[in-house]
């Protein structure tokens, strides 16, 4: 998949195309490098409303390519040293999104294959639940 990148593209742009091929996964982006340390992720996100140029460190090139054999630290490198954009990618589990910090080493495929097995397990019904009180348990 490849992307087109210029001053006038908006950040959910690029994660509206990205999202696409990869439904199961997303970008956010940041004001500051995101560190295996751990920062709130939500503290540094950057309105996905602004422009690439206005936060980009280096200026846009035209395009941008995500290839699903690209690791996702593959990708997040890929964005900081061409664009000069701190960004992360999460997946998909369940109904929250989950970072990928531990699995940055998979394929941008593998990570969404996984969510989407993911997406399809149903939990069976409590098989303890014999409509008593569950405060007793």
């Amino acid at each position: 998949m490849i992307a087109k990148v210029d001053h006038r593209t908006k950040l959910k742009d690029l994660q509206k195309q990205f999202n696409k091929k990869f439904p199961y996964l997303k970008i956010e982006f940041f004001s500051r490098p995101f560190t295996d340390d751990g920062f709130a992720p939500g503290k540094y996100q950057v309105d996905n409303e602004a422009f690439i140029n206005e936060i980009a460190l280096k200026k846009p090139g035209v395009k941008i390519a995500f290839s699903p054999d690209e690791t996702v630290i593959d990708i997040e490198r890929k964005l900081r040293e061409d664009f000069g954009l701190f960004a992360h990618v999460f997946r998909k589990s369940g109904h929250v999104w989950v970072q990928t910090t531990s699995t940055n080493h998979w394929t941008l495929l593998h990570q969404n294959e996984h969510a989407q097995e993911g997406a399809k397990y149903k939990p069976r019904a409590n098989i303890f639940n014999s409509g008593e009180d569950e405060s007793r348990f």
